[in-house]
């Protein structure tokens, strides 16, 4: 089944990608056409390697990660194939039942039992691509181990190999088997891909600029000082780290490889120069190293695209909730504005019809006055026309809550109905301006005037309200309001629940985000709440 993981854009996200964990089913012409390509790159490589690496092991780990594990009888008939014509043709052949079993099938099941268990616990997650990376480098190694012991086995059944040796033969098995895979097979894994590293231009230009120049002091030195051609050697091994940083694990591998095959290409007259312990050594750590740090860098890419991405993702819905706060700011002004000219138009209805109604009244009662010569019926008419005037003041103070009439901001408030509710309710109410001029009328002084009027219906409403401080702050020009400071103090605790649901409070909120402000409430002890107004620059 093709796993649901797809690449991105590019490859290059992918240190492992589901091509390894769960690769795609090959259909039976594929199948026939790797059997006879996986033979001859294992015959191949059995006819190339040296004593520095075994190139068939290689070979082999590539083509168990690019299979299915349903699919590897046909890579193990394939191998043996290879293995017979070797056996047959170039190698001594096997003498014994048990070698030749030992010598077909132990290094492939070895192999395939470690790469198997690896396959059930691996995941194409880029993120956790180092982690896995480094449980199959582990499984390499151990696996190449099992092999090396196999073989050495197989040589010992065979007659060919002494018990005194058996220890030395594990270990040079095990590096040419650790090696051979480091150089060939995380270059082979890429076949079927898209986009391999060969087929990256930019790769070729990194691999270039950081080998040429180093291979050019290499050949020199062979030809006019072979003595120090081993610590050139070391100096070589470090193009295959700059190009972990340039293109990943995939660029270190090809670089890698490349390195490799011009070792193979060191003439015979050089060679006793190199050990062919220390090369293989040297190349089993720059291979285990630049293979993490390759893919280390793989995972910090794709986790800066996706972080990327995410930014992007996060700007776009920070413009989405701009627009919308915008157009709900629009809205909230809208709403304000139609709110209060709906009161200026009911306050001048009011006034006209109730003052007519209530005008009429008084001159009726003035007419009975004239004609009641009873002194409990004047009594009478005079109670009435105190009610009037009772109504009158009604009247004034609703009209007056309606819409202020003109004057300064702090005259309104102090001497105003707000202000009258609030002393005959007990409460101290304590306005503080670093603006004492400002007009009611004027926009900004409407609305402290507002602000007021809500906190002051929230304090009536309880009963038990002891002050009312405001506190407002303007810009050096004193007429814009930027700041509003207010403490509501109560002889018993806010419920800060009930006070976040007051419809008072609601109000507030809603009239300040239509200024485009913001509104921030806080118990500063049991019986007191701290309401803070910010507001922006009038524009």
């Amino acid at each position: 089944m093709q796993a649901e993981w797809a690449p991105s854009r590019s490859s290059e996200s992918f240190s492992l990608g589901a091509w390894l964990v769960d690769p795609r089913h090959l259909s039976r012409g594929e199948l026939a056409l790797a059997f006879l390509i996986y033979a001859a790159c294992w015959e191949l490589g059995f006819v190339v390697s040296t004593e520095y690496w075994f190139l068939p092991a290689g070979v082999r780990i590539a083509a168990l990660l690019r299979m299915q594990t349903t699919q590897w009888p046909v890579l193990l008939l394939a191998e043996w194939l290879a293995i017979a014509v070797y056996e047959t043709t170039v190698g001594p052949g096997y003498r014994t039942s048990l070698g030749a079993l030992l010598g077909v099938v132990g290094p492939f099941f070895c192999t395939g039992a470690f790469i198997y268990v690896w396959r059930r616990t691996a995941c194409p997650d880029p993120a956790e691509a180092p982690r896995k990376l480094i449980k199959l480098l582990t499984s390499i190694v151990l696996a190449a181990g099992a092999a090396a012991v196999v073989l050495s086995l197989m040589l010992v059944s065979e007659g060919r190999l002494g018990f005194d040796r058996f220890a030395w033969n594990v270990a040079s098995y095990w590096g040419g088997d650790v090696v051979g895979v480091l150089v060939i097979s995380p270059l082979l894994i890429q076949l079927g891909q898209p986009r391999p590293i060969w087929m990256r231009r930019e790769v070729w230009r990194y691999c270039l600029t950081t080998m040429l120049p180093l291979w050019v002091a290499l050949l020199l030195a062979m030809g006019f000082a072979p003595s120090v051609v081993p610590h050139l050697v070391l100096i070589v091994l470090l193009p295959p780290v700059w190009m972990a940083f340039k293109a990943g694990w995939r660029g270190a591998s090809l670089s890698l490889t490349l390195t490799s095959i011009a070792l193979y290409m060191v003439p015979d007259a050089v060679r006793p120069t190199l050990q062919p312990s220390l090369v293989q050594l040297l190349v089993a750590i720059m291979g285990f190293l630049t293979l993490l740090l390759g893919s280390w860098v793989n995972a910090e890419r794709f986790s800066r695209e996706k972080l990327d991405a995410h930014l992007t993702k996060l700007a776009e819905a920070n413009d989405a909730l701009r627009q919308k706060s915008d157009a709900m700011r629009v809205l909230a002004q809208r709403l304000v504005h139609a709110q209060e000219s709906e009161r200026s138009l009911l306050r001048a209805r009011l006034a006209r019809d109730l003052g007519r109604a209530v005008d009429a009244l008084s001159a009726h009662l003035s007419l009975l006055a004239r004609d009641v010569d009873h002194p409990q019926h004047l009594a009478l008419v005079d109670t009435l026309r105190t009610l009037v005037q009772d109504v009158r003041n009604a009247m004034s103070d609703c009209f007056e809550e309606l819409q202020p009439a003109h004057g300064l901001l702090q005259t309104v408030l102090e001497s105003g109905p707000i202000g009258r509710a609030l002393e005959s309710a007990g409460i101290v109410l304590q306005v503080q301006s670093d603006t004492p001029d400002i007009e009611v009328q004027e926009g900004r002084g409407l609305l402290l005037f507002r602000i007021v009027q809500h906190l002051a219906s929230m304090l009536l409403k309880r009963g038990d309200g002891r002050r009312l401080d405001v506190r407002a702050v303007h810009d050096a020009g004193g007429s814009t309001l930027l700041r509003v400071s207010a403490t509501l103090s109560t002889h018993a605790p806010w419920d800060v629940d009930a006070f976040a649901a007051d419809h008072e409070f609601v109000a507030l909120r809603d009239r300040v985000l239509a200024e485009g402000g913001v509104l921030g409430f806080e118990t500063r002890d049991p019986g007191a709440v701290q309401v803070d107004i910010d507001l922006p620059p009038q524009r």
